[in-house]
């Protein structure tokens, strides 16, 4: 079972991997987000280095902190179709919505050689 046991080591650090990500494009410090949890600084540093795993009770709280879904945060796939991006859209104001939906445009048409300015 040693090949269990390196992918269940892979998807642990995977899950480190997302939690610091997600902490710092929130641009949360490691105090904030323990302050959140009621837990020490120190444990969120074990768990973003993967050297503490993450209970069900503190995934769905991490999940919570970060506004993700907690399949998403668990195992990094989007079991709605609905990944970080459209997540983040969620939490935005429609006018914000609009915004990035403009935006969006304006990358797909630049890749496409059919850029123009975002319109206003």
């Amino acid at each position: 079972m040693a090949g269990g046991s390196a992918s269940l080591a892979a998807e642990e650090l995977a899950l480190a991997a997302r939690l610091r990500s997600l902490r710092k494009s929130t641009g949360l410090s490691q105090e904030e987000v323990a302050e959140a949890m009621s837990l020490a600084r120190s444990v969120i540093s074990a768990i973003e280095n993967g050297r503490r795993k993450v209970s069900g009770f503190e995934a769905r709280r991490l999940a919570r902190v970060y506004q993700v879904d907690v399949s998403w945060l668990l195992t990094g796939e989007d079991p709605g179709g609905e990944g970080p991006l459209a997540q983040a859209a969620r939490r935005l104001t429609r006018d914000e919505r609009k915004e990035l939906l403009r935006y969006a445009e304006f990358l797909a048409a630049k890749g496409t050689g059919d850029a123009v300015s975002p319109r206003q």
